[in-house]
């Protein structure tokens, strides 16, 4: 187990929870104890980072080299991309505003982030291994959240979310493809206005806005369905056909997956805003 991820913090959850609401308010709060709490974030990640990379190089995964491409078209290589953050002032505030939740409630505090070349089956495995290696760190609770069948606002992946004494961490597992148009979405929220990463595209003003946002919903459901059938394939069907077959099958998925990243390539690099 690691010290410092089974170490309490020294404030009390009623201080932390009294500034929580007065920040949900808007009336006056204790700014040094806020930091703390950010500060508290950044090093759970620092110490829980480690342990997600044993359970990665566990499962086979390589880190991608410097300069390739997640998204090769043979997509599922097992290469993967790790990052970390713990969340800024603002989307903090943002999110209390947003929720009832206090601070130290927030799931995403700490937030580390696999990118993988993977299949859906694998995430799901790799998903349960990280699960075991946090527990085994200390966790007192893990809970894995499949946004896989129910995605949100189109946004798939899955998540682990680790209940350390020292608080929060939530490991996100992503799909090449998810990543992919995640970082897509992403950039049209930026651009458009974040209100659309929350279900709320209504609300924007252009018709051409609405129509780009309703597209990658579509295309999310699309991506979907094609790695479900990928993964089906990968791990149920290859064996049961002809060498020849399943080198067209696998060539077929290739093709699917260069007409996909130019599509989303085309959506990212100027998104309309008149």
């Amino acid at each position: 187990m690691c010290g410092f991820l089974v170490e309490k913090p020294k404030w009390s959850k009623n201080s932390v929870r009294t500034m929580s609401t007065r920040i949900r308010h808007g009336d006056p709060y204790d700014e040094d104890l806020f930091w703390q709490v950010i500060e508290r974030a950044e090093t759970i990640n620092e110490h829980v980072t480690p342990i997600v990379n044993d359970v990665v190089a566990t499962a086979g995964l390589t880190e991608l080299e410097p300069g390739d491409d997640l998204l090769d078209p043979e997509f599922n290589t097992g290469v993967f991309v790790l990052s970390s953050r713990a969340k800024t002032k603002t989307t903090t505030i943002e999110k209390l505003k947003r929720q009832k939740t206090p601070i130290d409630r927030v799931d995403d505090m700490s937030g580390i982030r696999i990118d993988a070349a993977i299949t859906l089956t694998k995430q799901s495995t790799l998903a349960l291994e990280l699960a075991d290696a946090l527990k085994n760190a200390g966790a007192t609770r893990c809970r894995i959240k499949d946004h896989r069948g129910q995605p949100q606002s189109g946004y798939r992946a899955v998540h682990v979310v680790a209940e350390f004494p020292a608080g929060r961490v939530e490991v996100q597992i992503r799909t090449a493809m998810q990543s992919l148009w995640a970082n897509t979405y992403e950039v049209l929220a930026d651009k458009l206005g974040r209100c659309i990463r929350y279900g709320d595209w209504e609300s924007l003003e252009s018709p051409l806005h609405r129509k780009w946002v309703e597209l990658l919903h579509e295309l999310s459901d699309v991506i979907y369905e094609f790695e479900e059938s990928v993964d089906h394939f990968k791990h149920f069907g290859r064996e049961s056909i002809a060498q020849e077959e399943a080198e067209e099958r696998e060539q077929h998925h290739s093709e699917i997956v260069r007409k996909i990243k130019d599509l989303l390539g085309r959506m990212r690099p100027d998104v309309p805003t008149y």
